[in-house]
């Protein structure tokens, strides 16, 4: 017995219809903000990471970019509001007993937890464009 759609057309057409929907809405909210700057660890640029900024006391949204060659940088179409924010950090880098070239070994996160699950790293998102550098 035949279906009508086969699963990649209704994949196609749910990615489709998510790109149309998402494209058409026009953001109404509080203001957001461009937020920008530089990672480095033990005093060289990151190469690989993520940025993290999650709300404190307020409803804004939170943001995330990726850290690469050192900068980051999360545009205003997708940045928080303003308002005050913890900060997450993670650096990824190749583990120390690196597997042979060519492998699908994963990255490993080594910054400390002090900058990530446990960080207490916090800056104010202060007007519509915010450039902030972190040193871990």
């Amino acid at each position: 017995m035949s279906t009508p759609f086969q699963p990649a057309s209704i994949l196609l057409i749910v990615a489709l219809t998510t790109l149309l929907g998402c494209s058409a809405a026009k953001y109404d909210g509080p203001p957001r903000a461009e937020v920008s700057g530089s990672v480095t660890f033990k005093g060289a640029p990151v190469e690989q990471g993520s940025i993290n900024l999650t709300p404190i006391d307020h409803d804004g949204r939170q943001a995330s970019a990726s850290i690469e060659g050192g900068k980051y940088l999360i545009p205003e179409e997708q940045g928080p509001n303003l308002g005050k924010y913890r900060v997450e950090l993670y650096v990824f880098q190749p583990p120390k007993n690196a597997p042979p070239e060519g492998s699908d070994a994963g990255m490993a996160q080594v910054a400390p937890p002090e900058f990530n699950k446990n960080s207490k790293v916090e800056f104010d998102v202060d007007s519509g464009k915010v450039t902030k550098d972190f040193s871990l």
